[in-house]
This record gives C-alpha cells, structure tokens and sequence, in this order.
C-alpha cells in the first residue's frame, strides 16, 4: 500500500522486514513475495539493476517452489521489469538477471544447517 501511495521508503522498509520474518519462518513463498516487492521499492527508488537482481532471486525461487507469479502482480511486475530494462538497456538489464541468477544471494537457511 505505501508504495501505490508514493512512500518508497516505509515500503521499502516493510519489505525487508518481511524478508527478514518469513526467511526465520522458513516461509518460502513469503520471501518470494516479500523480494518482488523490494524489486518494485527499487525501480521506484531508482535503482532498477538492484530491482532486476531482485526479481531475478524471486523468480528462482518462483521455480524452485513451483510457484507463478501471483496473477494480480504480473502487469505491475512486467511494467516494472520493462521499466528497469528501458533504464538499464537489454545488456546491463541481462548481465544484473545473469549475476543474480549465477550467483543468487542465500536468502533462506534451513534450521537443520544449524544443527550440524
């Protein structure tokens, strides 16, 4: 809601929280949702190769959950993602996707790793 109001900053901030809460539940889909929205606070800030880095995290995991882009978020997402492509141009818009999706940031630890 901040973010359809204009304030990329409280939306911003809510989205990280969010990351931050559902990668300590363990809740996949909602570090998934939670990365789309941080990709949309970017663009909106104005950082669209973190943005495209973003959504690239969230798609793999998108796969990896079989799991599809909620369809009330695609048009805002393939605005947005047009949008950073436009800012960026196809080649740094490709090498950001390329470096996010080599090598994506771990954004979710499996409590058993702590065990060992």
């Amino acid at each position: 809601v901040s973010l359809d109001l204009g304030d990329t900053s409280s939306a911003s901030e809510a989205a990280e929280e969010a990351i931050a809460i559902a990668t300590q539940l363990e809740n996949m889909v909602g570090i998934t949702n939670a990365l789309d929205a941080l990709g949309r606070c970017r663009v909106a800030q104005g950082d669209p190769g973190n943005a495209v880095e973003l959504w690239a995290a969230a798609q793999l995991l998108h796969q990896q959950l079989g799991l599809p882009v909620e369809r009330r978020d695609q048009p805002a997402l393939a605005r947005d993602l047009d949008a950073a492509k436009t800012s960026l141009g196809p080649d740094r818009f490709a090498q950001h996707w390329d470096t996010a999706t080599q090598s994506p940031r771990v954004w979710f630890r499996p409590v058993s790793q702590d065990l060992r």
